[in-house]
């Protein structure tokens, strides 16, 4: 894995600054170079200083506090904020823990008076069965009947009171389920206290936070300067922090190390080291002619596995498109296929994959009838029978004819219900151009 602290920096494939570097001619001879093979501090004219980019610093990797040293009243603000917030968590942990004991009481009597309200379900059941039968009897014995009866309203009276002493402790229980699900919220709600401590010490923080020019100076006094000033007359930037050579290896830079650090401020400063080799760095306005880009390894083998699995994909698309379907994604692209085999198809296809692949997959997994339409009109505009202007605009035969704006437009317009008669000679006038051309020829 690549180390953080390193920025390696390397020279543009196709940059003149190749004309500087020393080249071997043979094992026992080097080409001589044509200038001094060092970069130096750009000087700004207008301000008469150097250009140093010291944004590339970073002052917690060269081992410099951000901060003072924290004075009492800070030491104080935060031990108060950490007691507090302690004893308030204690204090509803131990809340949480009596409410707790409770609900498994609670649940637990509930449980108790269910299995006996159940076994007692069961008796009512069968002293019911027993009073049925002793109804139907022709001969009641009525000291019988009198018994069960008695013993079934006893029956209905206990549970009568199971119930109501259910309910009770249900109502109970929900209660203590209420109070623990507080005590939870309320170890995460606002606390007013805590809110106005942190805020002072968030002041207190800033007050303390050491300033630019502070942390500036520590660094120089750490290598052993005055200053960093950006002056020419500064010797810090001649005689301490040395210009880099140039030879036909990277340059690596330990922004780790006070003095690589600074070196990487001289060099980024100069505008002539691009972030990457990505064309939006390369062409950044602010770079006067990038000479250089910072390498990433990790970040270059990501984009190539990206790359590699996007292409895979779109290999495998291709591999499962009909030759009907590979011509309309070229016809798509601008290119006529009516006089080309289905060598030189699969050939532009493949080509269209290696070049494109994005492109492809997105034109691949249109549907069938939608990238017909697509390739169409598409064929329209190849063969001029469609015309199109610079601003997006398309017209028939002359630029009064204007058929639509943009060519979303123009394929709603040419498939529109209503525009059957114009869709029949479109096909008509595209059937007779292309007969004009001889068919499957290979050039």
């Amino acid at each position: 894995m690549q180390n953080s602290n390193l920025i390696v920096i390397r020279s543009m494939p196709d940059s003149s600054v190749s004309e500087y570097i020393v080249t071997r001619v043979n094992p026992w001879e080097n080409k001589a170079p044509n200038a001094v093979h060092t970069v130096g501090p750009s000087l700004d004219i207008k301000k008469g200083i150097f250009n140093i980019d010291f944004q590339w610093l970073d002052y917690e990797l060269l081992g410099i506090k951000l901060y003072k040293d924290d004075n009492p009243q800070l030491v104080a603000y935060r031990t108060n904020l950490n007691n507090y917030k302690q004893k308030k968590i204690l204090d509803v942990q131990t809340q949480l823990g009596d409410t707790g004991l409770e609900k498994i009481k609670m649940e637990s009597e509930i449980q108790k008076i269910e299995l006996a309200l159940s076994k007692l379900d069961k008796e009512i059941e069968g002293v019911d069965v027993k009073l049925n039968e002793e109804k139907v009897k022709e001969v009641r014995d009525d000291k019988k009947l009198n018994s069960l009866l008695d013993t079934s309203k006893k029956q209905q009276d206990k549970k009568t009171g199971y119930v109501e002493e259910l309910t009770k402790l249900r109502d109970e229980l929900n209660i203590v389920v209420q109070k623990e699900t507080k005590l939870v919220d309320e170890m995460d709600a606002k606390d007013i206290f805590i809110d106005n401590l942190e805020k002072e010490i968030r002041i207190l923080e800033e007050k303390n936070k050491k300033s630019e020019d502070e942390l500036k100076k520590e660094l120089a006094q750490k290598i052993g300067a005055d200053n960093l000033d950006a002056r020419p007359d500064n010797i810090i930037w001649s005689k301490i922090v040395k210009p880099l050579k140039i030879d036909n290896n990277d340059i690596v830079l330990d922004r780790a190390n006070p003095i690589q650090a600074l070196q990487l401020c001289m060099l980024m400063g100069n505008n002539t080291v691009a972030l990457s080799q990505r064309h939006e760095d390369t062409h950044n306005a602010k770079l006067i002619k990038p000479q250089y880009f910072i390498y990433n390894e990790e970040k270059e083998t990501q984009v190539k596995l990206v790359t590699f699995d996007i292409r895979k994909e779109a290999y495998m698309l291709c591999d499962n498109l009909s030759m009907y379907a590979k011509r309309e994604i070229l016809n798509i692209k601008g290119l006529s296929t009516w006089n080309l085999s289905d060598n030189v198809i699969n050939s532009k296809i493949s080509d269209l994959v290696e070049a494109k692949p994005d492109e492809f997959i997105q034109l691949a997994k249109l549907e069938s009838q939608e990238r017909e339409k697509m390739a169409f009109v598409s064929e329209l505009i190849n063969y001029k029978i469609v015309n199109a202007r610079n601003d997006g605009v398309y017209f028939g035969r002359d630029e009064n004819d204007i058929l639509a704006y943009g060519l979303p437009q123009l394929i709603q317009h040419v498939f529109n219900p209503n525009n059957r008669v114009k869709l029949q000679w479109f096909e008509s006038e595209l059937n007779m151009r292309k007969s004009k051309v001889p068919k499957f020829s290979n050039y």
